[in-house]
C-alpha cells in the first residue's frame, strides 16, 4: 500500500492525524505507524525528538482497525514525510513490535555506528536488544529510516510488552528516551 492508495479512501483528521515540526535538519525522529496502529510510539518519538530534533508523526485516530493505515517502511511515501527525510541527515524511525510476552527492543539500518551506540546504550540500562528478525527491513535503502542526505539511519522496534512498561514506569521511560537521546547527541 502507498499513501495515495490510503488517501483514496481515507481521511486525514479523521482516520489520520500527521504532525511534521521541522527543529533541527540534521536530525529527524520519526514514529511512521504512531497513535493507535503501534501504541506508545508517538509519545516515545516525541520524548526522544525533544525541542532539539525534527519530528514526523503518522498517527492513527480511528477507534477500530487502525492497522489499515500501516504502510510498510520501505514504501512510506507520504509527501511530508518524504520531504522531511530528504532534508535530514539522518532519521531515527521508532516502531512497535507485536510481542505481548518479552520486553525487548530490535535495532537496525544504514547508520550502524549509530545503531551500536543505540543498542549499547540500552542494553547498558538492562534492556534486552534482539537482532531483527528477517521480516524486517532496516537495511534496505528504501526504508524511510534510510533515505535522509547520508543514506543511513536506524529503526527501532519495540516490542509491546516493554512499550507496556514504558508506559507505566515513567522512571523506565526516561531512562529508555534518555538512553538513546544521548546515543543520537554523540
Amino acid at each position: 500500500m502507498t499513501f495515495a492508495n490510503l488517501a483514496a479512501h481515507m481521511q486525514e483528521g479523521v482516520d489520520f492525524r500527521i504532525t511534521a515540526q521541522k527543529k533541527n535538519e540534521s536530525i529527524l525522529i520519526m514514529a511512521i505507524h504512531g497513535g493507535n496502529i503501534e501504541p506508545f510510539t508517538t509519545e516515545i518519538a516525541t520524548a526522544i525528538a525533544g525541542n532539539e530534533y525534527g519530528l514526523y508523526l503518522f498517527e492513527g485516530v480511528r477507534a477500530h482497525n487502525n492497522k489499515e493505515l500501516h504502510i510498510g517502511s520501505m514504501y512510506f511515501d507520504e509527501p511530508r514525510a518524504q520531504d522531511m527525510a530528504l532534508g535530514a541527515e539522518t532519521i531515527v524511525s521508532v516502531h512497535g513490535h507485536r510481542n505481548t510476552e518479552h520486553e525487548f527492543v530490535m535495532i537496525g539500518g544504514l547508520n550502524r555506528g549509530l545503531a551500536e551506540r543505540i543498542a549499547r546504550n540500552i542494553g547498558d540500562i538492562d534492556i534486552e536488544v534482539r537482532p531483527f528478525e528477517e521480516i524486517f527491513h532496516p537495511g534496505d535503502a528504501r526504508n524511510i529510516c534510510n533515505r535522509g542526505l547520508l543514506g543511513g539511519g536506524v529503526e527501532i522496534e519495540i516490542s509491546r510488552k516493554l512499550r507496556d512498561a514504558l508506559r507505566e514506569d515513567a522512571g523506565l521511560y526516561r531512562l529508555f528516551t534518555n538512553a538513546i537521546r544521548r546515543a543520537i547527541a554523540r
